[in-house]
């Protein structure tokens, strides 16, 4: 009986050591024996590549067909692939394997770049241009976040934007990993505004009041992890007012150092090349014994004029929360880097106070009302008059960013090189000891 081989009958290849019956004909044994010999030598015999390769081919075929279509117990169910199905109109629909359940999100016509819901105008606008080629040339890394796998990480927190998972790095660390809130969908305007995050990251590694950036693509990124939690989980515990002088000096210019910092790059004409646009205490994170700036995905790439060589001012329609400068709450007012230094002076005012609640009770609208009239949190002359050295100085940097006309308030620059006087001067380290 003639041997099947995956479906071949065995006149194609020889088996059993012996040749093709049909094609090697009656014989003596002894001429047998020197024809299989002769046929062992011949290494480069055509027949015996033409079998290899059928074999090959047909082998292949049987394990593909078993993967398909089933196989008993040598099939493996696997998951799903992400998936992406491109429809009419140009609508896309990235499909996600989330515990058992597939979830649809729409991505913007990506043909046109539309953008429905906001508005985000271009760096090149007329006589306004981008200050330096940085501020418009993204430099994602995609690689690197889709290798990670996301059944290692641990859902940590959720903001307006995006929401952040602990993942070991494969070197013994941990990081961060953000990620696009699942109820929003994919649009130009959030990918503009995280490419704009991640090149604020890029261009501030330098400094060590500033998260590190590992990698970032579309709306994902990769940061440094900081167990120890953000400024204002430390004002709810009240741990805020048990500083004492010394370190209540030294916390403020850490935090004035990392906004200095970022203002620092590019800066030109006077102004800052970015501007972070939302200062305030849940931004400042306590990593590697010191408060580091975080959280640049509301940054404003700011330009210059080309006629008057002055830094153009960006305008923002929307400016909610109780911790803005009086020109974001006031209606088509130009904004410049300065706002930033404002908001710095709530932070200032929470680290002498320890308190979180900037106006107490006052309703949000009397706040957007009266800031730009010159309302700001403030110190009774009894508190200020039981100031230590330390803290008198953290009040007058305090008072510095609180000046109500943007164009006499001081930079980051100028409120850091203040406080680094004044540490120098009362012998305050930069670090805790």
């Amino acid at each position: 009986m003639r041997k099947r081989v995956f479906g071949l009958r065995g006149k194609h290849c020889p088996e059993n050591g012996s040749t093709n019956p049909q094609s090697s004909g009656a014989g003596s044994p002894s001429k047998s024996k020197e024809r299989l010999l002769r046929g062992f030598r011949r290494k480069n015999s055509k027949r015996g590549k033409h079998c290899l390769a059928i074999s090959f081919i047909c082998f292949s075929s049987v394990l593909i067909f078993l993967s398909r279509f089933g196989g008993g117990s040598n099939t493996m169910d696997l998951p799903p692939p992400r998936v992406v199905q491109i429809h009419d109109f140009s609508e896309v629909e990235p499909i996600f394997r989330l515990e058992g359940h597939i979830k649809k999100r729409k991505v913007e016509d990506i043909s046109t770049g539309i953008v429905r819901k906001y508005h985000r105008p271009s760096l090149d606008n007329g006589d306004c241009k981008p200050m330096h080629d940085w501020q418009h040339e993204p430099r994602p890394s995609c690689n690197t976040i889709h290798e990670i796998n996301m059944e290692n990480t641990r859902y940590i927190a959720s903001g307006y934007f995006r929401s952040a998972y602990w993942m070991p790095d494969g070197f013994g660390s941990e990081a961060v990993i953000k990620l696009l809130n699942y109820n929003r969908n994919f649009t130009l305007f959030d990918s503009l505004l995280h490419q704009d995050d991640a090149k604020a990251y890029e261009m501030t590694q330098g400094s060590k009041y500033i998260p590190n950036i590992y990698g970032y693509c579309y709306t994902s990124s990769i940061f440094d992890y900081a167990p120890d939690g953000d400024f204002r989980a430390m004002l709810k515990k009240n741990t805020v007012k048990e500083w004492t002088p010394e370190q209540k000096l030294r916390y403020a210019w850490q935090m004035t150092k990392g906004l200095a910092d970022m203002h620092r790059v590019g800066n030109k004409y006077g102004s800052a090349a970015m501007a972070h646009t939302d200062i305030k205490a849940n931004q400042y994170l306590w990593l590697d014994g010191r408060f580091q700036l975080n959280d640049m995905n509301r940054l404003e790439m700011i330009r210059y004029n080309t006629t008057s060589n002055e830094a153009c001012p960006f305008y923002e329609s929307v400016n909610n929360g109780d911790y803005r400068s009086p020109e974001e709450y006031t209606k088509n007012a130009p904004h410049t880097d300065r706002i930033d230094v404002y908001s710095l002076g709530n932070i200032l005012w929470h680290i002498l106070s320890g308190d979180r609640h900037l106006f107490g009770d006052k309703p949000l609208e009397e706040i957007y009302a009266e800031v730009p009239k010159g309302l700001h949190p403030t110190f009774s002359d009894e508190v200020v008059s039981k100031y230590t050295k330390e803290e008198k100085s953290v009040k007058r940097a305090m008072d510095m960013c609180f000046e109500l006309d943007p164009t006499k308030r001081v930079s980051a620059m100028d409120v850091e090189a203040y406080l680094k006087k004044k540490m120098k001067k009362y012998k305050v380290s930069r670090h805790d000891k």
